[in-house]
């Protein structure tokens, strides 16, 4: 939901364009945090800190959103996909494994392996992504080798389809 795209062309290059994404990275930020210890609040059946903290996710989202229409960043499902796969294939082979070359020198092993299994995960979003927009775009379809993900418990098979039914947490796979 892009209403800014007329100033795109004019921000390219400016201070203001900076602060946008600087904005957006902030707000990305703050609403991670929010979501995290909303949890925490949860399983310490503190309702009111959570509901608060899930409303102030809900209003950094929604600033976040603003951030990016301005800089002409929003755009369709298959080009939104595209444009995180992209994010998650630079976070797996630059950042989480410079990272943990880093950690490995200054003596931290264990956040060393830590990083490079991140690294994994991020390959792992970024090849199903791909795979996404292209059953989008019609030119690929599920086969054997399709990896399915249930969407509530992260239990992953391949194969031409899914269960209807997830076998780990056994509930419907939407």
């Amino acid at each position: 939901m892009n209403n800014n795209t007329s100033h795109q062309n004019a921000l390219h290059g400016t201070k203001t364009a900076d602060n946008l994404m600087h904005a957006f990275e902030k707000e990305a930020t703050a609403a991670l945090r929010s979501d995290i210890y909303s949890q925490m609040a949860r399983e310490g059946n503190d309702i009111s800190t959570r509901r608060m903290l899930d409303e102030m996710r809900e209003n950094g989202t929604s600033q976040g959103e603003l951030w990016l229409g301005y800089l002409d960043e929003i755009e369709d499902t298959a080009q939104n996909l595209s444009h995180l796969s992209d994010i998650k294939r630079d976070m797996d082979s630059s950042m989480y494994n410079d990272m943990a070359l880093v950690a490995e020198d200054e003596g931290f092993h264990e956040i060393a392996e830590k990083f490079r299994m991140a690294a994994t995960v991020q390959n792992n979003h970024s090849a199903r992504l791909d795979d996404r927009v292209s059953q989008m775009n019609g030119t690929k379809t599920w086969d054997a080798n399709t990896m399915h993900t249930c969407p509530v418990c992260g239990y992953t098979i391949t194969g031409n389809n899914h269960p209807e039914v997830c076998p780990l947490c056994v509930r419907e796979w939407l």
